[in-house]
């Protein structure tokens, strides 16, 4: 009798939990088990680096640039400090400022020096050809030469016999504009002119050097060149500083 109810006991177990597993019931007890157990990571979010204004970008550039002033305009004696009314010191803003437009010039390496040019190929009248054209410029423009390396006359004056000779209006258009420059402070990192060889030649000259007279080249790309004009350079002052340029000196360490 006993196991008669033992067997009938046994077997209603199985029973329910046959049923049970049908139903899903122990999956999702252990699923809710496992997930009780498990490690949930913190979420971290990383914050965005902030802007920086364009208000206080120029404020850090100009401290940069004031304190690299301050530092060299000390290294050359000069005094950019000044004691205020209640005995603080600050920055003399002003001299600072002086010795900037210093640095902009006569402060790192330049040249200073005139041109006289007359085009040839600059929308010239029809009425000369190419060959007529080079051939009235180079005769004017070598004549001129001659009489500032003798001098008879200055640059200055050479290019204003240009802009007065009004038959010079059939090899250039624009011969008054291109007669006479000056160009008082060249400097390294600006083209002076458009045409290399003519910015190569600039800087090759000594102080007081009359050049011979130069073909230009007219640029429009690198495979489109062609000569446009002849112009002589007269080099005044050349001077080769510490600092080839101001922005060579700002970005110095």
């Amino acid at each position: 009798m006993k196991k008669f109810i033992f067997l009938l006991i046994t077997i209603f177990i199985v029973v329910v939990l046959f049923i049970l597993l049908r139903a899903g019931l122990f999956a999702n007890l252990f699923a809710n088990r496992q997930s009780s157990t498990d490690i949930v990571p913190l979420k971290t979010e990383v914050q965005p680096t902030p802007e920086i204004s364009d208000q206080d970008r120029a404020l850090k550039e100009a401290t940069i640039r004031y304190e690299k002033l301050k530092i060299s305009a000390e290294k050359e004696g000069k005094v950019v400090i000044i004691t205020n009314p209640d005995g603080s010191s600050s920055l003399d803003y002003m001299k600072l400022n002086e010795y900037e437009e210093y640095m902009q010039t006569e402060g790192t390496s330049y040249v200073n020096a005139e041109s006289i040019v007359i085009w040839f190929d600059n929308f010239p009248s029809p009425s000369l050809s190419l060959e007529e054209r080079k051939k009235i410029a180079f005769e004017i423009i070598s004549r001129l030469r001659d009489r500032v390396s003798s001098g008879e006359i200055t640059m200055k004056e050479a290019g204003n016999i240009i802009k007065q000779d009004v038959s010079l209006r059939e090899v250039d258009s624009a011969w008054e504009t291109n007669a006479y420059r000056e160009i008082p402070f060249a400097k390294k990192d600006e083209k002076t002119f458009f045409d290399p060889e003519v910015e190569k030649k600039l800087w090759s000259m000594k102080p007081g050097e009359l050049s011979p007279v130069i073909t230009g080249k007219l640029i429009v790309s690198d495979e489109n060149r062609s000569d446009a004009y002849y112009m002589v350079l007269k080099v005044n002052t050349h001077e080769e500083k510490e600092y080839d340029s101001y922005n060579d000196f700002l970005n110095s360490q």
